[in-house]
């Protein structure tokens, strides 16, 4: 009986937990749905820099043919990125300064 008692209580607690809930999710939810509508985006302004992407370009060589390749992709597609990097293994013994800065 005490069982029975329980099991009823518990489920008459869940049923009105449940139902709480909907309502109150719900009438929140439809409130902020009419707000959104109500909103006018064809009216936003966005500066014309953003509509244009933004390229990052990352080269990925070996250490054997990092200056010929530096020097090729800066003399052909490397200025079409806005920004472009050079990732190697290491920079070698024989590179001198100006070659490390050029690439």
């Amino acid at each position: 009986m005490i069982f029975e008692t329980r099991l009823v209580s518990v489920g008459l607690t869940l049923t009105c937990l449940i139902l709480i809930t909907t309502f109150y999710v719900g009438s929140h939810t439809n409130i902020s749905y009419i707000e959104f509508q109500n909103i006018k985006l064809g009216n936003v302004a966005i500066h014309p820099e953003l509509l244009s992407p933004r390229i990052l370009c990352l080269i990925m060589t070996t250490p054997k043919y990092f200056l010929d390749r530096v020097k090729a992709v800066n003399a052909t597609w490397g200025p079409r990125c806005d920004r472009y990097f050079f990732i190697t293994e290491y920079i070698p013994q024989n590179m001198t300064l100006e070659q490390i800065n050029f690439a």
